[in-house]
């Protein structure tokens, strides 16, 4: 469950990366974003525990980087959906998978030969 003083934070950063309006920053950690405010900073990360159940993480960071506050959400738990939601939204908007698409489509939607002859060797 969501500590209450988290939802209506999570709820507004689902709503507002729907919206495209939150800069989320890929990590060095493939399954961790980033955002960044004035004197903090927010992670979300996702991944399987050992045991095969899915976990979203929430991570609150200080300005020198330094964590000091974080929860773990596991799938089988209530407002699963919202945190999976936000993880969701923040992986694509950091990885630009919506505009990838947006541009394949649009070469997939002109006449001739689609992509690029390269030589991988």
């Amino acid at each position: 469950m969501i500590k209450n003083e988290y939802y209506e934070l999570i709820e507004k950063l689902v709503d507002k990366t729907n919206s495209g309006d939150v800069n989320w920053k890929s990590t060095a950690d493939n399954q961790q974003f980033l955002v960044y405010f004035k004197d903090f900073s927010l992670s979300v990360d996702g991944g399987i525990t050992p045991d095969d159940n899915d976990y979203v993480r929430i991570t609150l960071w200080n300005d020198l980087g330094k964590q000091i506050d974080s929860f773990l959400l596991m799938e089988n738990e209530k407002h699963w959906k919202l945190v999976n939601d936000l993880f969701q939204g923040a992986r694509r908007k950091a990885l630009k998978i919506d505009e990838a698409l947006h541009l394949i489509l649009d070469e997939l939607n002109t006449t001739g030969v689609i992509g690029i002859d390269a030589d991988f060797s």
